[in-house]
């Protein structure tokens, strides 16, 4: 038997039967999942695990780096928005200011036309009053010159004639129609 059973072994190699194998086949497949997998996680660790890390870590940080970044622009915008409302308010007072400015400007200069052509119409109204009064008494003059002379003329007429009185007063009114 002995020589059959080796020969069965033999024989058998490919195909063992249940009770002649010396791990039972569930033990060994397990077996070798743990050591497969421990010398996986051995390798991984070695080779890709170092690496998987370092990659989080830089993502890590590189979001953090990020966050502060945009937490840092976030502020310089409000900043830059503050300072761009200060500019325009104080723009606006400026605006405002000039503004007001030029219609003080414009209201001093409308009150010293208005008083220049007061002064002007006054001067002129004067000028011309003068120039009446002027004008007035030469008339006045001319006139007396004019009256006198009518008057030395008609007298001389009338001693000429040296007439009676209906005569005088003809003389008199011909020389007003006259006139």
């Amino acid at each position: 038997m002995s020589e059959n059973s080796e020969i069965t072994a033999v024989e058998g190699a490919g195909h063992q039967k249940p009770g002649l194998t010396i791990i039972p086949s569930d033990v060994a497949m397990i077996s070798l999942t743990w050591i497969t997998f421990f010398c996986l996680l051995v390798i991984l660790q070695k080779f890709a695990w170092k690496p998987i890390l370092m990659a989080l870590q830089n993502r890590e940080k590189t979001i953090s780096d990020s966050l502060k970044q945009a937490d840092q622009i976030q502020k310089e915008l409000s900043d830059v928005q503050a300072s761009k409302e200060k500019i325009l308010s104080e723009s606006r007072q400026n605006a405002q200011q000039i503004i007001d400015e030029a219609r003080k400007k414009a209201t001093e200069l409308q009150h010293a036309i208005e008083e220049k052509a007061k002064k002007q119409a006054q001067d002129i109204i004067q000028t011309a009053h003068e120039e009446i009064a002027g004008e007035r008494q030469r008339a006045e003059v001319v006139l007396k010159k004019q009256s006198a002379a009518l008057a030395v003329d008609l007298a001389s007429k009338l001693i000429k004639a040296n007439l009676d009185k209906t005569k005088s007063d003809n003389i008199i009114a011909q020389a007003i129609k006259e006139i």
